[in-house]
């Protein structure tokens, strides 16, 4: 007859090789499998038009890239945006060329890491059967392969959170084992803070999860023996209560409390858990003091949080999703300034940008004081989207990617399925929430966070990840009530279920649309980017359709229209854009060329003094002004501009200025002058795209100079 062992016997003895288990052959072959199908994939999408056009987000990740591996590695301000990829895109443009298929297959590669990163936190907390089905399940979800095949930051989101959660177990269990080194506890708490850390680079409100991940190796599992689930004799892991405590409780004999349920961490656990916190600001820091150096303000990570909060809760959102106010072009390059000078004309003054921020932040929580209500019946509504089947769409919608992609559209593996497993897992581990609170704390914290703001398909998958472990419990605990014949567990599972799928798969208005206006709006620019002008205009004339009112939707009609040389139609276009929004620079610098193209130059200096009288410091419309009114011969007045275009040091448009001042010299007489600036120039930019046109204007000063031009 085998001895029982105590509490103590039984974590001295499984607590090792839970935390430092190598994967199996199963494991290896699901994070293979994982690959291949991500790769699949890619090879699968190059018949979409959007695999060599990155709309939106995507398009600004890649040009904030394509700046970092060009040497701007510091920046010029304070971050707006999440920096994690662009940084993570711009290494790797600076080391293998801008190669995006190569690009799709490492975040393929990298996000098949997650299948053994699973497979060990699911086995730490379930047992070995659902630590197999977790790998199998993170190998296969759907959205996984397509968000992993797409230049957005979500995947990074999802590796470094699975990695932190596991590293904190690792800590944890080190923090509460006599025989374990001190300065595993330490290296274990500093690594998951540092994943943690770098993970908030890619999604900011990672950070309100700190406080959990040092609780857990304060309290793993409310007990020494808690973290690990027990085995038997042959090593076999179960889900049931580990040896030595009654109905998951701890055993009477530990009296060291801070209050009932909870016992006194040791001093190894305290560091542990403040080993935590210096992970953590070892990463930040130096964000920290690299905003406050370059942007001149105290910024921890980014400076939107307040925008963000105010997108989601404004009186034009009704329906908890992006619904941008009418003062705000839905696009990473305008919303910043947009925001900014908003806020600025309000109070009228400048802002930095963490003013900006707090500002909108007190506009946002205004509006949550006057309308607690409806803040709640709006949050409630985000939650029930987060949990939805529905994948909300950005500028990426996954229908569509997956017309090109088998492994998408026929993937059963979605939200659909692992939903309501997940409810199921929720119910079923609630006997063991002593060992399975990290998850729960988690999960709840940040879809709560998410559901505050506004939601997007691609916001859930961190969430996604941790209830992929309880979708895998349940199937474990609900195989081992069979074969075990309990009919409660049974039917609480049963139960749990039909309300996850009630949860999941109730009808919503939000997936009756199969494409948005974003949707087509992105398929024209794409289009376009082919030359396939026709179908451009096709898609740009849906996307108006479906949003009458959108000067975003107008505005790139009105781009097809000129494309497709129907001048007179894009003309009238862009002057319905500025009817709906007076103050679109945008559209009155694209007005102000389309103008010049047509002969009008006087309503063409107009337009573009008008775009520069909105943004003043914009290098663009310096520029296009500048060219503008020296091809209408007030030389003065350009030159003027051009000193402006100067002192902006755009690093775009103030070197194209200079050889705007050239032609100016050169119109006056002054051709040695503009000579040299042009040389200068070429010198200074032998890449430059207007290199062939700069060259032949250049060859023919120096010609007219040879035959004894003016000089």
């Amino acid at each position: 007859m085998t001895k029982r062992q105590s509490g103590d016997d039984a974590c001295k003895c499984q607590a090792s090789p839970a935390s430092l288990r190598l994967p199996d052959r199963w494991v290896l072959s699901c994070t293979l499998l994982a690959f291949l199908l991500r790769l699949a994939n890619v090879l699968a999408q190059r018949a979409n038009p959007f695999s060599s056009y990155l709309p939106v987000d995507q398009g600004a990740y890649d040009r904030w890239a394509q700046r970092i591996a060009a040497g701007e590695w510091l920046g010029r301000s304070v971050f707006y945006q999440d920096p994690l990829y662009p940084y993570f895109l711009g290494v790797l443009y600076a080391t293998i060329g801008r190669h995006l298929a190569v690009v799709m297959v490492l975040q393929g590669l990298l996000g098949a890491l997650n299948v053994p990163l699973l497979w060990a936190i699911a086995t730490r907390l379930w047992g070995a059967r659902a630590g197999r089905i977790a790998a199998l399940l993170a190998a296969l979800y759907a959205p996984f392969v397509f968000y992993e095949g797409l230049a957005l930051k979500t995947f990074l989101e999802v590796l470094f959170l699975n990695a932190a959660v596991l590293a904190t177990l690792w800590a944890g269990e080190a923090a509460h084992r006599e025989t374990a080194p001190g300065s595993r506890v330490t290296r274990f708490g500093l690594l998951a803070g540092a994943l943690l850390g770098i993970g908030a680079l890619a999604r900011a409100n990672f950070l309100l999860l700190a406080p959990i991940l040092a609780a857990c190796v304060l309290w793993p599992g409310h007990g020494r023996d808690a973290l690990a689930p027990k085995e038997d004799g042959a090593g076999r892991r179960g889900s049931g209560p580990v040896p030595g405590r009654q109905g998951g409780r701890p055993a009477s004999g530990d009296r060291r409390r801070l209050f009932v349920g909870w016992p006194k961490p040791s001093p190894r656990a305290w560091r542990g858990a403040a080993a935590v916190g210096a992970g953590l600001l070892v990463v930040l820091l130096p964000v920290l003091i690299r905003n406050r150096i370059v942007g001149r303000d105290w910024v921890l990570t980014t400076s939107q949080a307040g925008q963000n909060f105010y997108i989601g809760n404004h009186a034009g959102n009704a329906r908890g999703v992006y619904q941008p106010p009418a003062f705000l072009r839905p696009d990473p390059q305008h919303e910043e300034e947009d925001f900014r000078r908003e806020a600025e004309r309000r109070l009228g003054r400048s802002l930095k940008p963490s003013e900006v921020s707090a500002y909108w932040s007190r506009e946002a929580w205004r509006y949550v004081g006057a309308h607690p209500g409806r803040f709640l019946g709006l949050s409630a509504t985000r939650l029930g989207l987060l949990l939805h089947r529905h994948e909300v769409p950005d500028n990426e919608d996954f229908r569509f990617w997956a017309r090109y992609s088998p492994w998408l559209r026929f993937n059963p593996v979605r939200w659909d399925l692992l939903g309501p497993l997940a409810v199921a897992g929720l119910a079923l581990g609630w006997r063991h929430r002593r060992r399975l609170w990290l998850l729960y704390a988690l999960s709840a914290v940040y879809l709560v966070s998410v559901a505050a703001f506004f939601v997007f398909g691609r916001y859930r998958l961190p969430a996604v990840s941790l209830l992929l472990v309880f979708a895998a419990g349940a199937v474990e605990a609900g195989f081992a009530a069979w074969k075990g014949r309990d009919r409660r567990r049974l039917l609480v599972g049963v139960v749990a279920l039909l309300a996850g799928i009630a949860l999941v798969h109730h009808p919503s208005k939000e997936e009756e649309a199969v494409m948005t206006p974003a949707m087509y709006t992105n398929l024209g620019a794409a289009y376009l980017a082919e030359g396939k002008v026709d179908e451009a205009l096709a898609a740009q004339r849906e996307a108006v359709k479906l949003a009458p009112g959108s000067t975003e939707t107008h505005y790139n009609l009105g781009i097809a229209l000129y494309r497709a040389g129907r001048l007179d139609d894009a003309i009238a276009e862009f002057r319905g854009v500025i009817t709906l929004n007076a103050d679109y620079a945008e559209a009155w610098s694209y007005l102000g060329n389309l103008l010049v193209e047509k002969g009008d130059i006087a309503g063409a200096v107009t337009a573009h003094r008008r775009a520069r009288a909105l943004q003043p410091e914009r290098g663009i419309h310096l520029l296009n002004l500048a060219r503008i009114l020296g091809q209408a011969g007030r030389g003065a007045e350009a030159a003027a501009v051009l000193d402006t275009l100067d002192a902006v040091r755009d690093p775009l448009y103030t070197p194209e200025g200079r050889v705007i001042r050239a032609m100016l010299l050169a119109s006056s007489g002054r051709t040695a002058e503009a000579i040299a600036i042009v040389r200068e120039y070429l010198r200074a930019h032998p890449d430059a795209p207007s290199r062939p046109q700069v060259e032949a204007m250049l060859r023919g000063w120096e010609g007219a100079g040879s035959r004894g031009g003016p000089r």
